[in-house]
């Protein structure tokens, strides 16, 4: 892959980087006619959901993949109890990010929170369709050092 010769960044990185900095700064800057706390603040309130979604998705998935990867490590409490309070403080997050009842423009955070996970679902499938190789070298290429879970505690 061509990289920026100097930082030996792939030029990739950098236009995406580019891009998304002029999308969600510069044009809303000159768009709200320069309010920059207050696009802040949107996009703040905008970009925390799907965060508290990926949170709530792990949540859900820890119970799941002990029971299918070490059943004998499964403990109740730390496997199901936690994540199910955890799952709530998450869902009620969400819940008050997405209400549509909340004044302007908060009102529609919904729909951009829809948008973002919309297009985050389908580049998943499109890569997941087209690169699955790609895949399946993430998933069996780890971190150098992988700690057994102290089933002791």
């Amino acid at each position: 892959m061509a990289a920026v010769s100097r930082t030996k960044v792939p030029w990739a990185s950098v236009a995406i980087y580019a891009g998304l900095t002029v999308l969600l700064v510069v044009i809303p800057f000159f768009t709200l006619h320069g309010n920059a706390v207050s696009i802040f603040s949107d996009e703040a309130g905008i970009g925390t959901v799907p965060i508290l979604i990926v949170y709530l998705l792990a949540n859900i998935a820890l119970p799941l993949h002990v029971l299918a990867t070490n059943r004998a490590a499964f403990r109740p409490v730390r496997h199901v109890v936690v994540p199910l309070i955890g799952t709530a403080v998450l869902v009620y997050g969400v819940w008050e990010f997405v209400q549509p009842s909340q004044p302007p423009p908060a009102n529609v955070y919904w729909a951009w929170i829809l948008a973002i996970v919309l297009i985050a679902v389908i580049a998943t499938a499109t890569v997941y369709v087209r690169r699955r190789s790609a895949l399946d070298r993430a998933a069996t290429e780890g971190p150098e050092l992988v700690l057994a879970d102290d089933t002791n505690s």
